[in-house]
């Protein structure tokens, strides 16, 4: 199987498990990029995958969730120049990013695939794009990067992530964030050195599970 980020042969099944609820599951890690991703047969379809994140309570005016968005917004505000417009991906039925840059002067669309389906959105360019607790729900996130390319402006572009990384993949097994059926890609470290060598992209951590990569 090829992996689904790099496209190498590198691929080999690392960890199974067997959920009461869901089934069996198996897991494959990328030697090259370090991606680990689950295996086709046990993704869900997109009628399951709405149905889970319909039980999801995002509110955005929990104070809570607010501060917990805020570990993304506040390192990426701070390197946009000002009055830019960016676009949140993923942003859920309840957008919320879209307010904590819109209250900082910025201006934000918002695109959920279930949510916010607006496929015009996709057409267009933007200065920055925001993807918060997202890039774990990529069964293909070699296409979903790629179109994070496509629609950054050429002279000046920033991308912001969240999302619960790894420390080490032997870690896996006992990692509470892959119990979730919706998380199907997990990423370490060395997955976004290896997407910044890819797609040119500056990058840097500037907290535990956030990571900010730019061009210009």
């Amino acid at each position: 199987m090829k992996c689904v980020l790099c496209e190498s042969n590198s691929p080999e099944i690392r960890f199974k498990r067997d959920d009461s609820r869901l089934g069996k599951r198996e897991y494959l890690k990328c030697f090259d990029c370090g991606i680990i991703f689950m295996s086709s047969d046990g993704l869900l379809s997109p009628e399951e995958e709405k149905a889970r994140y319909d039980t999801h309570q995002n509110d955005s005016n929990d104070e809570g969730y607010r501060t917990f968005l805020r570990q993304l917004t506040d390192p990426l505000s701070k390197r946009l120049p000002e009055k830019v417009h960016g676009l949140d991906f993923g942003c859920g039925p309840g957008p919320t990013i879209s307010h904590l840059l819109g209250e900082k002067g910025f201006k934000v669309d918002n695109y959920d695939p279930f949510y916010y389906p607006n496929d015009d959105l996709l057409q267009k360019e933007y200065d920055f794009i925001t993807c918060s607790e997202t890039i774990e729900h990529f069964s293909r996130p070699r296409k979903e990067f790629l179109l994070f390319d496509h629609l950054l402006k050429t002279n000046i572009g920033f991308i912001g992530l969240m999302t619960q990384m790894l420390d080490s993949d032997e870690k896996f097994n006992d990692w509470w964030y892959k119990n979730d059926p919706t998380h199907v890609s997990f990423y370490q470290k060395q997955t976004f050195h290896w997407l910044s060598d890819w797609m040119g992209w500056k990058l840097e951590f500037p907290s535990k599970n956030v990571v900010i990569f730019s061009r210009s």
